[in-house]
């Protein structure tokens, strides 16, 4: 779904609130590390760089959002638990009877956008930009996990690339432009909107990729090499995250149990 909303949000406010703490243990899974007793929670609604719905811990590059966006006018309960940025899980209610739209979108997310200046730094700096992840959910309601990246900034001519890694009755907008293709040794299905102000790869033939790690840039070349995103693209944010449409009117679980982007910041290549 086409979510810009989430993201013009977000330039509401130019501070960030920082917690620093010791970080609990978490219980070892073969893909990262579940969150237990969390010493970070919030219920705000998120989407500003600041206020109840952000956690930054420490100096980390890492930002915790409890994204509730589109929630307004819709009878959303959404809580946002963190360990760290590798390891956090999210606890929602949404009706099964609400309408089709994405309500929310708790993730964490990289910013490398100057928020000061409003200046991103050029995707053709990076040689190469990996990612690890691992999310596990409730297979109730309609959702999706998946990177939401900002290419261009938030505004006008800005490039929204999502790569879902794993979906339960969502649809992807735009329209589809390309099946089977094989990325980062995965086969996707390629849909953008006409502008290709949204792009999403959604993996082929209903597959499903809860773990790995991916190679972004290979995901940027192939838009560039297709024309969808112009070779002079800056590089403005990457999150991680779930995306939220219903959760059948109970409660359930989202977990994310690994997540590193590497480099985190534009500084580590000079």
């Amino acid at each position: 779904m086409h979510v810009l909303g989430k993201s013009l949000i977000a330039l509401a406010s130019l501070s960030v609130g920082v917690l620093s703490s010791a970080l609990p243990a978490a219980a070892a899974t073969p893909h990262g590390s579940t969150c237990t007793n969390p010493p970070w929670s919030t219920s705000g609604p998120g989407g500003t760089r600041s206020g109840p719905g952000i956690i930054h811990i420490g100096d980390s590059d890492y930002i915790n959002d409890n994204d509730m966006w589109n929630a307004p006018g819709n009878d959303v309960s959404q809580t946002l638990y963190v360990c760290s940025h590798r390891s956090w899980y999210v606890d929602d209610t949404i009706p099964a009877d609400t309408s089709t739209a994405v309500k929310t979108y708790p993730n964490v997310h990289v910013d490398y956008i100057n928020w000061v200046t409003g200046v991103s730094p050029l995707l053709s700096r990076y040689k190469n930009i990996s990612s690890s992840y691992a999310g596990q959910g409730p297979r109730v309601g309609i959702y999706e996990f998946a990177y939401d990246i900002w290419l261009n900034g938030f505004g006008t001519g800005h490039n929204e690339v999502m790569i879902w890694t794993q979906n339960h009755g969502q649809t992807p907008g735009g329209s589809l432009l390309a099946s089977g293709v094989k990325i980062s040794g995965l086969s996707w299905d390629l849909y953008a909107s006409s502008d290709d102000s949204y792009i999403a790869f959604v993996p082929s033939d209903g597959r499903a990729y809860p773990s790995g790690t991916i190679d972004l840039t290979s995901f940027f070349n192939y838009l560039i090499e297709g024309g969808q995103v112009a070779s002079t693209s800056t590089l403005s944010q990457i999150d991680y995250g779930i995306e939220v449409v219903s959760t059948g009117g109970g409660t359930v679980r989202y977990n994310v149990t690994n997540f590193q982007v590497n480099p985190a910041h534009p500084a580590i290549e000079g």
